[in-house]
């Protein structure tokens, strides 16, 4: 038997079919082509933007080295690349490194190369740089230790007064150029308020330099001791006996013999120090032999006063403000 012969369609049928097609809601079929047509040019057109970033500039110099005076911290990059490339790159790895080592102290000028930018993707263009060149100050760096002083505001509660104020550590080690450390005489820490205080208290508190480019090597917090009591009253101790200190081998004579001191501090402590236990101390050290007396100030001294109360009492005046000293040179065979 032989086969039954397959009906192909015919070439007209084909085209009849196509036509009809493309007829069948051509406007749709023609909004897709020009919207294909369109993201086509938008890729294509938009694969070289440029782009702008701001960015760190980091200078690395030698280890004694350090930078002062106002200088430009971060600069302007403008990059141009495809969308791709684009998407890749990481905005917070972008910065500018130089190199400033080997360079003596004075006034340096910098220039920003392409070589310079981190964090660029591979094919990517720098097409602007603004800054290109920097001014920096270079200085030698120096440490130091500052003494530190506390800030304290404000008034305490009524019928109470701040009689001591204590800091650990009374240092801190600082660094920054070398003229600005030498400078510096002391650090404040930050504000303690007393306001309305009326007992003795610690504050955990930091202490910052306030000049530009110096900064605390150890940054931890000190302890400052606020000592309250109440308010002071004076009394006065008269005919103080005047003793020496300070005596090696020379002969001192000290003239009066004795003082009138006028001391302040809380009542309790007060009202406790018998006479007795004052005594006028003239520091003689350091002092050479001389035919002329020296006017020394005397300054108090009260023996068996607790160590924790001695920052209570302080001295408001001597009479006479000063003692002559003779120091002569010890006699010979003695």
């Amino acid at each position: 038997m032989s086969p039954i012969p397959t009906r192909r369609p015919s070439v007209t049928r084909v085209r009849g079919r196509i036509v009809r097609w493309l007829v069948r809601r051509w406007h749709l079929k023609l909004l897709a082509a020009i919207l294909a047509l369109f993201a086509w040019l938008v890729v294509t057109t938009d694969s070289r933007l440029p782009q702008d970033y701001s960015v760190p500039v980091d200078v690395t110099l030698d280890d004694d080295a350090v930078l002062t005076g106002d200088r430009v911290t971060r600069v302007s990059l403008r990059l141009r690349g495809s969308a791709a490339q684009l998407r890749r790159l990481d905005p917070l790895r972008l910065g500018v490194r130089l190199y400033l080592r080997n360079v003596p102290p004075g006034e340096r000028t910098a220039q920003i190369e392409a070589s310079n930018v981190l964090g660029i993707p591979t094919g990517m263009e720098i097409t602007s740089i603004d800054p290109r060149v920097l001014t920096l100050n270079v200085a030698r760096r120096l440490k130091g230790e500052i003494p530190v002083v506390a800030r304290i505001e404000g008034d305490p509660a009524d019928g109470t007064e701040v009689y001591r104020i204590s800091v650990f550590p009374s240092t801190i080690e600082v660094e920054g150029p070398e003229d600005l450390v030498a400078s510096l005489e002391q650090v404040e820490t930050d504000v303690i308020r007393v306001d309305g205080r009326g007992e003795s208290f610690t504050a955990r508190v930091s202490a910052t330099p306030a000049v530009p480019d110096v900064r605390a090597i150890d940054p931890r917090l000190l302890s400052v001791r606020v000592d309250i009591d109440e308010t002071a009253i004076e009394r006065t101790f008269r005919d103080v006996r005047v003793a020496v200190s300070g005596v090696d081998s020379a002969e001192v004579d000290v003239k009066p013999a004795t003082v009138t001191f006028v001391i302040a501090g809380p009542r309790r402590i007060l009202d406790a120090v018998q006479p007795g236990q004052m005594t006028a101390i003239v520091d003689v050290t350091g002092l050479a032999p001389r035919s002329r007396r020296y006017a020394v100030t005397p300054r108090v001294e009260i023996q068996d006063l607790p160590v924790r109360e001695r920052g209570f009492v302080r001295q408001e005046s001597v009479t006479p403000a000063t003692v002559g000293v003779r120091v002569a040179a010890p006699r010979s065979g003695s």
